[in-house]
């Protein structure tokens, strides 16, 4: 027994050399929001006067058949789908459609869009609208009513601006999650590890930090050095898109999925 508890001690030292502490982050705030625009047609982010960052489009479905076919004309240029606040897939100009596991009866639809960035150059300018367009239809059926609603990128403003609680258990959805940790923490480490999470932003005390997505070849942040404190807490902000996870690791160097 005495000789497993060696090992499994030095394999966890092994792993705090590698990655660094496991931080929690336990603090959530959900997505500030714009003004919200009720339409009868999906509108672009360039129809609601939005040049970048993300946009949540709402409605509520009169689902008539179980487990739908959801298809959207046009995607630009990523999407996370949520059916009554559950993660149910994701959609791009190349996958346009998702298929629903859903009873009969009022469901709420939830499209949250990211926007990559503009093309600048190429036959491809002069098609440049972002967010959703076009047609968007249930098994064939248009939905009809919509709200738009332009998500406001935190950004490092001041914590004022965000009301940071406990993480709802259960279900961890789109939003800002907050964590601490001590610079002695950092054992060293540069990184910030996203493994596991889907798509978003990263603050370290208020400075952005970088962005990440799991499709992504580089999977870790660069950790702004000149902002870290070296006495007191330290705060990380990761907003996500896609899927929470619990935690977030430190790593000593860049990784690659």
């Amino acid at each position: 027994m005495r000789k497993i508890l060696i090992i499994i001690g030095l394999l966890l030292l092994c792993v705090t050399l590698v990655y660094g502490q496991q931080i929690s982050l336990s603090k959530y705030a959900p997505c500030l929001l714009g003004e919200t625009v009720e339409s009868d047609v999906l509108l672009s982010m360039n129809d609601m006067g939005v040049e970048f960052g993300y946009m949540l489009y709402e409605a509520d479905i009169a689902c008539e058949t179980p487990d739908p076919l959801l298809e959207v004309e046009n995607i630009r240029d990523y999407a996370t789908v949520y059916w009554d606040g559950n993660f149910v897939g994701e959609l791009d100009d190349a996958h346009k459609s998702l298929l629903i596991e859903a009873a009969e009866g009022m469901h709420k639809l939830q499209i949250y869009v990211e926007n990559k960035g503009r093309i600048t150059y190429g036959p491809e300018i002069l098609d440049n609208s972002k967010g959703l367009f076009g047609r968007a239809t249930l098994d064939g059926t248009d939905i009809e009513v919509w709200r738009i609603t332009p998500i406001v990128l935190w950004n490092g403003l001041s914590d004022g601006a965000l009301t940071f609680q406990n993480a709802p258990g259960g279900v961890r959805k789109p939003g800002y999650w907050r964590g601490e940790f001590d610079k002695a923490t950092l054992a060293g480490a540069g990184y910030v590890d996203m493994a596991g999470w889907g798509m978003g932003e990263v603050w370290i005390n208020g400075q952005y930090a970088g962005s990440y997505w799991e499709k992504s070849g580089l999977r870790t942040v660069e950790i702004p050095q000149q902002a870290l404190k070296d006495n007191g807490p330290n705060c990380i902000v990761v907003f996500e898109l896609k899927v929470p996870q619990a935690t977030v690791r430190f790593a000593k160097e860049q990784m690659f999925r």
